[in-house]
């Protein structure tokens, strides 16, 4: 890495941290998570009904929140 070459570098890096790098292991856990509970099935309750069932933590269920950061790509969702 260099000063002419830096910003190729921290595109490269963050395509393979939060990017393609990570890919198999986020359709791994969106697999297993659908085996045990359908993501789709979660689209007929309000947030407020998702906190009561998995715990009134700091998470933020509002449909706005769980895919502001994401966009849609080849099939799959990907951070931004």
């Amino acid at each position: 890495m260099t000063i002419y070459n830096i910003e190729e570098y921290i595109q490269l890096t963050l395509e393979m941290t939060v990017g393609s790098g990570v890919e198999a292991q986020v359709a791994s856990f969106k697999s297993g998570f659908n085996c045990v509970f359908p993501i789709h099935d979660l689209a007929g309750f309000r947030s407020e009904e998702l906190v009561r069932l998995f715990g009134s933590g700091e998470e933020d269920w509002a449909h706005e929140s769980k895919f502001s950061s994401s966009t849609e790509f080849g099939g799959t969702r990907r951070r931004r």
